[in-house]
C-alpha cells in the first residue's frame, strides 16, 4: 500500500522551498521619490475679466492665465471665496505631482475688470448694380458659445480632479499596505506578502482619507505558511496597524497553507489511485467476459452432437455421429453403453435407413442410442464421452 502522508509532506516541504527560494531572490523596484514645489496663492491676489455672461478668473500663482471661468449669477448669488477658492484647487489638481498648493492671506473681493475692446476693421468695397444680390435677414444666433466653452471646461475640470483624486487614492493604499509588510517584519512574522487589497470602504473627505482597506496576507509563523485577511484603519489619513495580540489572533484563525497543501495532495493521490483501481477492476472485468464468452463458445461447439442431450429421460433416443466415437467402429456392438452429461446410453442400431445413403449394414453415418435407467449396463461401458 502506497504511503501518502509521506508522499504528500515530501511534496509540500519542496514546494514550499521552492516559493522560499523564490521569495528570497525577489528584489522588489524601489522608485525614486519626487521632489514636490511648493506653490503659494494669496487669496487676495484673484483677477476677474467680464466675457459677457460668464468671469474669467486668473491668479499670479499660475502667471495670471486664466484658470477657470464662472457664472455671473452662480458668482454674484453664491459665496465668493469658495467659488474662486475651488477654482484655483480644481486647476492645481493638475499639477499634484510635481506641485504642492498652499493657500494664504485673507480674501478680497476683487474687482471686475472689463472685457478688453477688439477693433474692427472697415473696408470699403464698390460693387456694380448688376452684381448686387438681395440682403438676406439676419439669423437669430441661439447658441451661447461662451456657455459651451465653460461646459466643456468644466467637464474636463472634473475629469481631471476625479483621475488626481483617484492616483492620490491609489498612492496612499499602496503606501498603507507597504507599511502593513514592513508592520509584520517588525513583529517577527517571515515572509510577509501582500496579496490583494479592497480598498471599496476607503473615502476622501476634503483633505484627509477616512474608512479602512482590507488587505489578504500570507506569512510564516512558527506552524508554517498562513493566508488571511487584516484591517487597516485609516482615520484622518492616520494609519492604524493591528497590534501584536490582534495580529496573532487573526494570524490564528487563518488558513493553514501546509494542511491545505497536504489535503488537497491527498485528495488528489487518492482520487488518481481510485481511477487507477477503477481502471484495473474495469479491464479484469472484460478480460473475465471475453474469457467466459469463449469458454461458452467452445462447450456448445463440443457439445453440439449430443442433440440436446441435456434436456432427455430414460428412454429418449439420440444420433450420434459414428466417426465421432472413440476406438474402432468395428470393436463396437449393438448393447454397448457409453457414459455422458451424467447419463448412460446404450446403443440400439447401427444401421438408420433414413440415414443411409445405400442399403449395406452398418453404412449409416448416425448410430441410434436410447437413454438407460442409471442402474442398466454398467458392465457394458464402452466409453466416456465429456459432452
Amino acid at each position: 500500500m502506497r504511503d501518502i502522508t509521506k508522499f504528500n509532506r515530501e511534496f509540500s516541504e519542496n514546494a514550499l522551498k521552492k516559493q522560499a527560494e523564490e521569495l528570497a531572490n525577489k528584489v522588489e523596484p524601489t522608485s525614486a521619490p519626487i521632489e514636490i514645489q511648493e506653490v503659494e496663492a494669496d487669496l487676495k491676489d484673484f483677477s476677474l475679466t467680464d466675457s459677457g455672461a460668464y468671469l474669467n478668473v486668473s491668479h499670479p500663482a499660475l502667471h495670471d492665465a486664466t484658470i477657470g471661468v464662472v457664472s455671473k449669477n452662480e458668482y454674484s448669488n453664491g459665496n465668493k471665496e469658495a467659488i474662486l477658492r475651488s477654482v484655483l484647487e480644481s486647476k492645481f489638481a493638475e499639477y499634484q505631482n510635481t506641485h504642492s498648493l498652499k493657500i494664504t492671506g485673507s480674501f478680497v473681493e476683487p474687482s471686475i475688470n472689463p472685457a478688453p475692446k477688439e477693433e474692427v476693421v472697415i473696408i470699403p468695397v464698390e460693387k456694380k448694380a448688376s452684381e448686387e444680390k438681395q440682403i438676406e435677414p439676419a439669423k437669430e444666433i441661439t447658441s451661447d458659445l461662451p456657455l459651451l466653452r465653460s461646459s466643456d471646461s468644466f467637464r474636463q475640470n472634473v475629469e481631471t480632479v476625479a483621475f488626481r483624486a483617484s492616483e492620490k487614492l491609489n498612492r496612499f493604499v499602496a503606501a498603507a499596505t507597504n507599511g502593513l509588510v514592513d508592520h509584520l517584519r517588525s513583529l517577527k512574522y517571515d515572509m510577509p506578502k501582500v496579496n490583494e487589497v479592497d480598498a471599496s470602504a476607503l473615502s476622501e473627505n476634503g483633505d484627509s482619507f477616512n474608512g479602512f482597506i482590507t488587505a489578504s496576507v500570507s506569512l510564516e509563523n512558527s506552524t508554517g505558511p498562513k493566508y488571511l485577511n487584516l484591517p487597516i484603519t485609516i482615520s484622518a489619513s492616520k494609519v492604524v496597524y493591528p497590534n501584536e495580540k490582534e495580529t496573532a489572533d487573526f494570524v490564528s484563525k487563518g488558513i493553514d497553507l501546509r494542511s491545505k497543501l497536504e489535503e488537497t495532495l491527498a485528495i488528489e493521490a487518492l482520487t488518481a489511485m481510485a481511477k487507477v483501481d477503477a481502471d484495473e477492476a474495469w479491464v479484469k472485468e472484460n478480460i473475465s467476459n471475453i474469457l467466459f464468452e469463449k469458454t461458452a463458445e467452445i462447450k456448445k461447439e463440443a457439445s453440439d452432437y449430443t442433440d440436446g442431450i441435456s434436456s432427455t429421460g430414460p428412454g429418449s433416443h439420440i444420433k450420434l455421429q459414428k466417426h465421432l466415437l472413440p476406438g474402432e467402429l468395428a470393436d463396437w456392438e449393438v448393447g454397448d453403453t457409453i457414459y455422458s452429461d451424467g447419463k448412460k446410453w446404450k446403443l440400439v442400431s447401427k444401421d438408420d435407413g433414413l440415414d443411409s445413403n445405400d442399403k449395406n449394414a452398418g453404412s449409416a453415418s448416425l448410430w441410434d442410442f436410447v437413454e438407460c435407467m442409471p442402474e442398466e449396463g454398467d458392465e457394458k461401458i464402452k466409453a466416456d464421452i465429456p459432452r
